[in-house]
């Protein structure tokens, strides 16, 4: 995080309020991680983004209320990458494929960002809950898509999307939770057959993951994701 210049200086003042808020949403998320939401204090966010306490309620109310913004934050820069990956492919299969190339990388590249994505973010209170599953629902509309070019798939039950994406949801959690944020990109073929199989069975899905994820790097996946029937 960038240091503002103590004292007198001609930083503009929208420059400053810019940089102060950033320093808080990355304090916060920093504080998440070391801490955990349980024990997380105002004094643990102000201390990690190097601003007063004054500082801290000239822009939050509360914990609760920074934690939401890096959150937002958090999840509109993410978004805005998958879409930009799923833009360039062609074909539904591939567009799935590309999302999670492009979502891994990005988590790993910042595993501290990670956690506002994990159960822990989750116990801050509803409204974190509720931006979760707004994005799983998000998320599932991708998938669902592929009922339409796979008529075979069209009697899958109801809640396939949203089940598979919250499975993926709890697998990649339980990774960057573990430490180990920086495998996602060598799971993406295992991530990419998981979420292609009910659509285009076992051999289809195997041969799409090849086809549009990267090897897979050494490692073992924290936890495996729970696979679903097309009957269940």
């Amino acid at each position: 995080m960038e240091q503002l210049p103590r004292g007198r200086h001609r930083i503009a003042r929208a420059d400053v309020v810019e940089s102060q808020r950033r320093r808080l949403l990355a304090g916060v998320t920093r504080a998440l991680v070391e801490e955990g939401f349980a024990r997380l204090t105002v004094e643990d966010v102000v201390t990690h983004a190097g601003v007063s306490r004054k500082t801290f309620y000239e822009y939050f109310e509360s914990r609760e209320a920074c934690l939401l913004a890096a959150y937002d934050a958090a999840s509109e820069e993410l978004w805005r990458t998958g879409e930009e990956a799923a833009g360039a492919a062609e074909g539904w299969a591939a567009r799935v494929g590309a999302v999670l190339t492009a979502v891994a990388s990005h988590l790993a590249a910042d595993p501290e960002r990670a956690h506002l994505f994990t159960r822990e973010a989750r116990v801050a209170g509803p409204e974190v809950a509720a931006r979760q599953r707004a994005d799983a629902e998000r998320a599932a509309a991708l998938l669902r898509a592929g009922r339409r070019e796979h008529p075979a798939a069209k009697d899958l039950p109801a809640a396939t999307e949203l089940t598979l994406v919250e499975n993926l949801a709890a697998l990649v959690g339980a990774n960057v939770l573990s430490g180990v944020a920086e495998m996602l990109p060598g799971l993406v073929p295992q991530l990419a057959e998981y979420l292609l199989e009910p659509y285009l069975g076992a051999e289809g899905a195997k041969a799409a993951a090849a086809a549009i994820a990267p090897p897979a790097q050494p490692g073992e996946i924290a936890a495996a994701p729970h696979r679903i029937s097309p009957a269940a």
